[in-house]
């Protein structure tokens, strides 16, 4: 099988399950409201780890969106970094069924990033950046008030350059924009 056909083929998989008892709109994902546990990976100069919360809410039968706060840390050449972020996303839900959503998403973020010298962690620098994301995610629905999802997005931020040595961390005078990827599972409660 071709890689391009595979995600064809599990959306028709996916539109051949049973949807006996399942066509309720209260159902996840198709609920007005919920909230959920996330965790991440980001690759990029850093590859860092993290878990986060979100708040999901419908705003009309294809559009939702989904409020977050991630809390990552990694470390490179031993020097350690941590990103706390908040954004929003748009989510445009118009490949779905009963239980399954297939979405692309856009959204926008602010995000503190600090970096710790290897060897004096008292030493260290931050930045604020600003990013642009966008991604395909999808989220399906298991059990009555509950549902699980997978997010890939590029993330574009805007801010200054961080870097960690043994003894010392350093901010770039420069603002430059920096790309990374990000994947993201998630758990949540619909109400």
């Amino acid at each position: 099988m071709r890689p391009t056909a595979l995600p064809f083929t599990a959306a028709l998989a996916l539109t051949a399950l049973p949807l006996r008892g399942y066509a309720q709109e209260s159902t996840p994902p198709a609920s007005r409201v919920s909230i959920g546990v996330r965790a991440m990976g980001r690759f990029g100069d850093y590859t860092l780890g993290g878990l986060g919360g979100q708040l999901t809410v419908r705003l009309a039968p294809s559009v939702y969106v989904a409020l977050f706060t991630d809390h990552m840390a990694g470390s490179r050449d031993g020097a350690l970094r941590h990103d706390h972020e908040v954004g929003g996303m748009l989510q445009l839900r118009l490949l779905r069924g009963a239980r399954w959503a297939l979405f692309p998403m856009i959204g926008a973020c602010a995000n503190l990033a600090v970096v710790h010298a290897a060897q004096s962690p008292e030493t260290s620098v931050n930045d604020i950046q600003f990013g642009a994301r966008a991604g395909l995610g999808a989220e399906f629905g298991v059990g009555r008030d509950f549902s699980v999802g997978v997010e890939g997005l590029a993330v574009a931020y805007l801010g200054h350059a961080l870097t960690g040595w043994a003894w010392r961390a350093e901010v770039s005078p420069e603002l430059s924009v920096a790309a990374v990827g990000q994947a993201t599972v998630h758990a949540n409660y619909h109400f």
